[in-house]
């Protein structure tokens, strides 16, 4: 404690004429801890050092009448281990006076100026003590500004004291923070996060100005703030409301200004760039409450923004994937990621792509495995992806169900392999209730783009664009279905049969839609295709051997080299209803020779056309 007393100013004051002076003494004390909505936490007469910082302390004297009667300062070095208190002790006229007290931290260095202002600004436009509009602790204002800086922490004081009695009055006052303070932690460090790391914080509205007197805040920021500070080190445990969080780091803390009540809330926006520069998280935070000398931690994912992971180049992408939960997404960020084994998708997990960022499978993936992507539970989604197969004969999407809402939207797929008799499909949904593929882009087919097997209830393929390459069975094909499955608006361009597939023994083959069941199993599906786009393919629409109720319209099929909808085998057992069919080309009907009555099991045909009707004996 230093005992040594002086003013900051040595101007004489005018606060009128009184006949008596009265000697006073004054001792302060600050707070240490601070009450915590979570875990206790210590502020900056805990955590600061002693060797860096002295604490700074403030003694303004108001009339009632609202001047300035006198202002002292002390400093107090080893505040923590010599913490004694400070006193503070003169003599004034008789009067009453409000007792504004401010502590805050300067630098330790005697060779400075240690009562100077540092962090904040007691003096705003350096007035001089005698001025008439010089306000002092009245409107202290942020001066160096930065978060995560437990040094910025500062207390404060209001006492009136009545020296218009004889005997010297003595008292003691506590000094309690002006701020709230909040902290933020990640529960998910990403691989190269580095401890150092600068995190950027950005205000839209930060209180800067407060009255010590009033006790209230005077100004904001008008515009946004930003300011960086290191990422700390980690911490190995933290508990929040009873629930105890390992291995988490602490982003970001900062004290903000708050009122004494009701308790307010501030919004901002943090960044932390990875080891590449790029950014490995940001999140925008906002409502976080702020109450006086109370602590709020905001605890959770901090690199999922909305529940989004951003994953990087280098990182584990099967690892981040697989350990998802419902309702959350995963973004690949711009950049090339080779998969070396499957990635397991969970329920309710969407998995999307930033542009630039290409998956592809590696060289060798399909010594090992058959899909990139496994379609593991119910209501996934995949959204923009950029799917590179690498020459692999393997499937970009598969899933083996039972599982049910599959999403794919927004996609691209290429690099399709081929070889001894086998091909690659884009995208193979089996067992799967009313799955949706639209609006995607697939290239250079050595098969399918999209294979539904065994699909139920409302299923959808829709808005595709579907061009080049290769099939040996359906650019789009449906097997064994069941419920009611919509083909529409896809553009399916430039498509030709597979060498490998004989056109003469199974002119089934090679179409741009293959719709195909097995009477003895499936289930009658309503099959709708129609306002699609099928131009330059050997075969425009193939049904065969398919039962239920089939709806062939509105579809614009041009240039195919054989027929633009056929249909085959249909004397096998199969039933056909309500079988419609309309277009301007060619219709092929294809009779199997031990079936001589084939039409025999038709409902309800209606063909319309006016390129007439080739029968074919197979």
């Amino acid at each position: 404690m230093l005992t040594f007393l002086f003013s900051c100013s040595n101007d004489d004051l005018d606060i009128g004429k009184k006949d008596e002076t009265v000697k006073f003494t004054v001792e302060t004390s600050i707070q240490g801890e601070i009450s915590t909505y979570a875990s206790s936490n210590d502020g900056g007469f805990t955590n600061v050092s002693e060797d860096e910082y002295a604490l700074r302390y403030i003694l303004e004297v108001w009339t009632k009448e609202g001047k300035l009667a006198q202002r002292y300062c002390q400093i107090q070095t080893k505040f923590r281990s010599n913490p004694k208190k400070v006193v503070f002790s003169a003599e004034l006229l008789s009067q009453t006076y409000d007792f504004v007290f401010w502590a805050d931290f300067v630098d330790a260095n005697p060779a400075v100026d240690q009562t100077a202002d540092n962090f904040y600004n007691t003096n705003v436009g350096d007035k001089k003590l005698t001025d008439d509009d010089y306000k002092g602790l009245q409107d202290i204002r942020i001066k160096n500004y930065g978060v995560s800086n437990d040094a910025r922490d500062a207390y404060f004081a209001v006492k009136t004291i009545d020296l218009t009695h004889s005997a010297a009055p003595q008292t003691s006052v506590e000094l309690v923070r002006p701020f709230g303070k909040y902290r933020l932690i990640a529960t998910d460090p990403p691989a190269d996060l580095i401890v150092g790391d600068k995190v950027t914080i950005e205000y839209q509205a930060l209180p800067c100005g407060f009255n010590a007197l009033g006790d209230n805040i005077t100004a904001y920021s008008p515009i946004p703030i930003s300011c960086e500070a290191k990422v700390v080190e980690p911490e190995s445990a933290v508990t929040v409301g009873g629930n105890t969080y390992n291995n988490v780091y602490l982003i970001a803390f900062d004290y903000v200004f708050a009122s004494k009540a009701p308790a307010q809330t501030v919004s901002f926006n943090a960044t932390v760039p990875g080891n590449s520069g790029a950014e490995t998280g940001k999140r925008e935070i906002s409502g976080i409450p702020v109450e006086r000398n109370k602590m709020t931690t905001v605890i959770g994912k901090f690199f999922t923004t909305d529940d989004i992971t951003l994953i990087h180049p280098g990182e584990n992408a099967k690892k981040i994937i697989e350990d998802l939960q419902p309702g959350e997404k995963a973004t690949f960020a711009a950049g090339t990621y080779v998969l070396a084994s499957i990635i397991n998708v969970p329920d309710g997990v969407t998995i999307a792509g930033e542009k630039g960022a290409i998956v592809q499978a590696d060289a060798n993936l399909a010594a090992s495995a058959d899909r990139m992507f496994n379609v593991a539970g119910s209501d996934v989604t995949f959204d923009g992806l950029v799917i590179d197969l690498n020459n692999n004969v393997i499937k970009g999407i598969r899933s083996d169900g039972p599982v049910a809402n599959t999403l794919v939207k927004n996609c691209t797929f290429y690099g399709a392999g081929s070889g001894s008799g086998s091909s690659a499909t884009y995208v193979y949904l089996r067992n799967n209730d009313s799955p949706k593929i639209e609006d995607n882009i697939f290239e250079n087919l050595t098969d399918k783009a999209v294979y539904l097997e065994k699909v139920s209830g409302n299923t959808i393929v829709s808005g595709n664009k579907i061009t080049d390459g290769k099939t040996i069975n359906g650019a789009i094909q449906v097997d064994n279905c069941e419920g009611t499955i919509t083909i529409s608006k896809n553009v399916i361009t430039n498509v030709k049969t597979d060498p490998n597939s004989p056109t003469s023994s199974s002119p089934d083959k090679g179409s741009a839609i293959n719709l195909y069941s097995d009477p003895a199993t499936d289930k009658d599906p309503i099959i709708n295709v129609s306002s699609n786009t099928i131009t330059g393919c050997d075969r425009g629409i193939m049904v065969y051997k398919c039962n239920g109720q089939i709806t062939i319209a509105g579809n614009n099929i041009t240039g195919s080299a054989l027929f633009d909808v056929g249909f085959d085998s249909l004397g096998n057992q199969a039933h056909v209803v309500n079988v419609n069919v309309t277009t301007s080309g060619s219709i092929h009907l294809i009779r199997d020779n031990w079936a001589t009555s084939w039409w025999l099991t038709w409902t309800n045909l209606n063909i319309e056309t006016d390129m007439g009707i080739n029968i074919h004996n197979q």
